[in-house]
């Protein structure tokens, strides 16, 4: 019990205490107003609740990381320390996003996974297979699985950027190479919002 002789759980992250100064009745609900009289909130994970089922906001940590050690690595390695044959695949990889269908939900579930591959390899570029086998176990990619509609036109144009990447690291070019990515993920965001307003969300 609260000094106001309320009930709270033990150990909610936050509290609210009000007092009711008015209701609202519509149909067969009671909107009760209430008037904040105490609060608090203690650090920890919070417990949320997305599309009929509970989890928690790693996902939101994971994406950051996702995008944050692929621009790392542009960062500081040097374009021209990357082999001629990680330069191969990274285009081969580009070409294949840039071909891949997006017609059914399967065929987007191929187009992330080379989307990774796409990145990891740009990772890879640093020459740590720690750092490259963890970036591979972040879940980004399961994230936009679960959140994403199928939008051919929207992931074509995101294959445009994968491309722009890909001609930059060939031409050893680090400045073109972290604009295409800087553009991609503004692109990726747009996307997401989309994607969350398609879905009956607000962004």
């Amino acid at each position: 019990m609260t000094r106001h002789r309320l009930p709270v759980l033990t150990d909610a992250l936050a509290t609210i205490e009000c007092v009711v100064v008015d209701t609202a009745v519509g149909g067969t609900h009671t909107v009760f107003i209430g008037r904040v009289v105490e609060a608090a909130a203690r650090d920890g994970e919070p417990l949320a609740y997305y599309r009929g089922s509970f989890g928690r906001l790693s996902g939101i940590k994971e994406t950051a990381a996702y995008e944050g050690t692929r621009d790392w690595v542009l960062r500081r390695a040097h374009l021209a320390e990357f082999s001629d044959e990680l330069i191969s695949r990274i285009r081969a990889t580009a070409e294949l996003v840039r071909t891949q269908d997006t017609r059914s939900e399967s065929a987007l579930t191929d187009l992330l996974d080379l989307s990774l591959r796409f990145h990891a390899q740009i990772v890879s570029g640093a020459g740590s297979p720690q750092l490259t086998a963890t970036y591979r176990q972040l879940q980004a990619q399961a994230i936009w699985r679960d959140s994403c509609v199928i939008d051919t036109e929207l992931w074509r144009a995101g294959a445009v950027f994968v491309e722009e990447i890909a001609a930059a690291i060939t031409a050893r070019d680090t400045a073109r190479a972290k604009r295409a990515l800087r553009l991609g993920a503004e692109h990726a965001r747009d996307a997401a919002v989309e994607a969350i307003a398609t879905l009956g969300g607000a962004a």
